[in-house]
């Protein structure tokens, strides 16, 4: 039934909202993983081993919280995300960090203060500058007070708390 490889491939047989079913090649297993803003954030079904062959079958579902790698105790440097909409650029230079994105030919930047526990990054915005036409858009979705959390996965990626993966520069 199962052969003695390490990963085991599928296909996504459903998708209901937010919910993907995963069928694993060759078989008539399935597991149920739940996707929000771009983070595994619930799982059911089966799951196979890394050896290829064991079993296990998650019959409740078991909801994640997504977490930073929490032996890294600093991040500091410049961090990347780029999409077809948007370039975004934090540097991060204990305990002040600065968040540069431009989309659709205009700029905005955000500056602050940020702390590092257990993995995982709270930034605080201080100051906000941004084109009044961007500013008349956003509304009050970028302002000082607000604070953003990041995810430290390893010394050269970090994730936004919306799923966006930030490579240093």
């Amino acid at each position: 039934m199962f052969d003695d490889t390490k990963t085991k491939g599928g296909t996504v047989t459903a998708v209901v909202g937010k919910e993907f079913t995963l069928t694993f090649s060759g078989t008539e297993q399935k597991v149920k993983v739940t996707i929000d803003d771009g983070f595994l954030t619930a799982i059911q079904g089966l799951i196979i081993g890394t050896d290829g062959n064991t079993l296990k079958e998650i019959t409740e579902k078991k909801t994640l919280t997504p977490a930073g790698n929490p032996s890294i105790t600093n991040v500091s440097g410049t961090y990347g995300y780029a999409d077809k909409w948007q370039t975004v650029k934090m540097t991060f230079n204990k305990p002040n960090f600065t968040m540069t994105g431009t989309g659709f030919g205009m700029t905005i930047t955000a500056k602050g203060t940020y702390t590092v526990s257990e993995g995982i990054i709270t930034a605080t915005i201080k100051t906000v500058q941004a084109p009044p036409e961007l500013s008349d858009l956003m509304g009050d979705k970028l302002k000082p007070g607000d604070t953003g959390t990041f995810y430290i996965l390893s010394a050269t990626q970090i994730c936004s708390d919306e799923g966006e993966l930030y490579t240093k520069q």
